[in-house]
């Protein structure tokens, strides 16, 4: 390859990651900000989407006893386990104790929200909470 090749395709790399990559990127960034943003909004304000985190919380504090007490019963000692932890789900803390449930309620939660912006007057509903909260 000669010296003027080598140019030409660093040239190439570098405007197809200028202007295809970094574009991508910052779009799909900007869609999942926006989702983030979104189901913030509706967790506080929507009495469907607010009942779903209430239950996904409660159901992991469930799981939680239920691990302590069948540990107690097969160990005859206080569970000394993993007593679960706060971690950002659409970018706020929320509880969880088996992690491998977290990418299922995500998703139920992003399909709930399609589901109900599916419907016309639950988009019209979703949409006036959406823009009250930002107004303010």
């Amino acid at each position: 390859m000669g010296f003027l090749e080598v140019i030409g395709l660093g040239t190439l790399i570098y405007f197809i990651h200028q202007y295809i990559v970094i574009p991508k990127k910052e779009k799909e960034e900007k869609k999942n900000n926006l989702i983030n943003e979104k189901v913030n909004i509706l967790r506080n304000w929507h009495p469907e989407i607010k009942n779903m985190f209430l239950n996904y919380k409660n159901q992991q504090i469930q799981q939680l006893n239920f691990e302590k007490e069948v540990y107690k019963e097969t160990h005859g000692q206080p569970y000394s386990g993993d007593k679960g932890v706060y971690i950002l789900i659409f970018g706020k803390p929320t509880f969880t104790f088996n992690r491998n449930q977290i990418f299922k309620f995500e998703t139920s939660i992003i399909n709930k929200i399609n589901e109900l912006e599916s419907i016309p007057e639950e988009k019209r509903k979703i949409d006036e909470i959406i823009q009250r909260i930002k107004d303010v």
